[in-house]
C-alpha cells in the first residue's frame, strides 16, 4: 500500500517534532516521477541545500521560489519531511563526525507534490516605501493647490503667467494622484 501524497498545502501532514520540511521546486515532470520512485537526487550539486530549502517550523515554509526559472506554468513543489539528524547528513561535505552527504533523499520521506505555478512572493514594502506615497500625495496636492490658487483667488504667484501657473499646478496634481495610487496600492 503506497503512502498518500498531498497535492495542496492543506493536505500536508503536520510537521513532526524533530523533523524538518524540505522543499524542492521543479518544472520538469520527469524529475517528479524520478523523485517518487528513487528519491531526491542532489548528487551532482554536492549538498541537499544546493537544490532544496528546509525549515524546522512549518509556519515559515515557503512552497515557491521567486526565481523566473522555477515559477510560473508547470512549477511544482516537492515536499519531504526528513528527521533533522538525517537532514544534517545531507548537508555535510566536511564534518568528520557526520557521515558524508549520500546524494539522495529516499522517497519514503515524500509527503507532497504541490502545484505552485500561480504562487509568487509579494514583498512587504518597507516603512519608507509605504510612507513615500503618502508624503508624495500630500506634497503634490498641496503644491498644486498653491499654483492653481491664482485661478481661485485671482492672485498671481511670483511672476508666472496664469497659463504657466496652471500647467505647474496640474503637473503637481498628477504627481499627488500618482503618489496616492502607490500609497493605497501598498495598503490593500
Amino acid at each position: 500500500m503506497s503512502k498518500k501524497i498531498a497535492h495542496t498545502k492543506q493536505e500536508l501532514p503536520k510537521l513532526q517534532e524533530g523533523y524538518v520540511r524540505v522543499v524542492h521546486i521543479t518544472k520538469a515532470p520527469q524529475d517528479i516521477d524520478y523523485i517518487r520512485k528513487k528519491g531526491l537526487n542532489y548528487e551532482k550539486y554536492g549538498l541537499l541545500s544546493s537544490t532544496a530549502r528546509w525549515w524546522g517550523d512549518e509556519n515559515e515554509v515557503e512552497y515557491f521560489l521567486d526565481d523566473a526559472r522555477f515559477k510560473g506554468e508547470g512549477a511544482k513543489a516537492v515536499v519531504m519531511d526528513i528527521p533533522e539528524k538525517e537532514a544534517r547528513v545531507h548537508c555535510n561535505l566536511t564534518r568528520s563526525d557526520l557521515p558524508k552527504a549520500p546524494g539522495v533523499v529516499p522517497p519514503k520521506y515524500l509527503v507532497g507534490i504541490l502545484d505552485v505555478s500561480k504562487e509568487g512572493k509579494r514583498e512587504k514594502p518597507s516603512r519608507l516605501e509605504r510612507n513615500v506615497g503618502g508624503v508624495t500625495t500630500i506634497i503634490g496636492v498641496l503644491t498644486s493647490l498653491f499654483f492653481l490658487s491664482s485661478n481661485l483667488t485671482g492672485n498671481m504667484i511670483s511672476n508666472l503667467s496664469l497659463k504657466n501657473s496652471n500647467i505647474i499646478g496640474i503637473i503637481f496634481f498628477f504627481i499627488g494622484v500618482a503618489g496616492g495610487f502607490f500609497y493605497f496600492r501598498n495598503r490593500f
